[in-house]
């Protein structure tokens, strides 16, 4: 069964984050982003051994964002707790998560 979760979907300009949690799920997961403009991000962050300190997620290439160019991101890791955190944006923004169990 395929399941879609908004996770961010903001009308305004804010700062937010959702935390969310790929244990159990069947990868990749795919994360798709509509409406960042030029320079804007969507960053994939971890927790820090399960804490409530977050970093950025890098892989190869360096930190792993969504852009307004690269606007959907599979995930293939199970890290336990995940977030995407969103700075202010100049207009609306949605993320969702697409995983199947």
């Amino acid at each position: 069964m395929s399941y879609d979760i908004t996770l961010i979907n903001n009308t305004d300009a804010e700062t937010t984050s959702q935390e969310f949690n790929l244990d159990n799920k069947t990868l990749p997961a795919n994360l798709k982003c509509i409406g960042l403009g030029s320079g804007e991000t969507v960053d994939l962050q971890q927790s820090v051994s399960g804490s409530s300190t977050w970093e950025d997620v890098k892989d190869i290439n360096g930190q792993v964002q969504l852009t307004e160019d690269i606007n959907n991101l599979a995930i293939h890791c199970n890290q336990k707790r995940l977030r995407v955190y969103k700075a202010a944006t100049a207009g609306a923004v949605t993320v969702e998560l697409t995983y199947s169990e």
